[in-house]
């Protein structure tokens, strides 16, 4: 395995796409035992969908914040959120794992 410090990388980690917060901790969690550098997680609010022709996220707040402390709790350094979600979400997750 490639030490990243040396590319001089600052923070690795994964933005968007389509994978859950829950399922990303534990793709993200080996990396997070081993990393020599801050690790990021920034997923959407669910998988996306058209409604009225319209890109939707169902995720609510609370369950996006439950899969985000699945990240945190892996070792996941900083975390925000990506397509979906909006202060609500963010809200949910400070309130959950905020001061930890």
């Amino acid at each position: 395995m490639m030490p990243l410090l040396p590319l001089g990388i600052d923070a690795f980690g994964h933005n968007c796409g389509e994978i859950s917060a829950a399922d990303l901790a534990v793709l993200m969690a080996p990396l997070a035992k081993r990393a020599e550098i801050p690790l990021l997680a920034i997923p959407n609010a669910g998988l996306p969908r058209i409604k009225n022709n319209a890109t939707v996220y169902d995720m609510e707040p609370a369950d996006f914040a439950a899969g985000m402390e699945a990240l945190y709790r892996a070792g996941i350094n900083i975390l925000g959120g990506c397509c979906g979600t909006n202060s609500l979400h963010i809200a949910a997750l400070n309130q959950r794992i905020g001061g930890q």
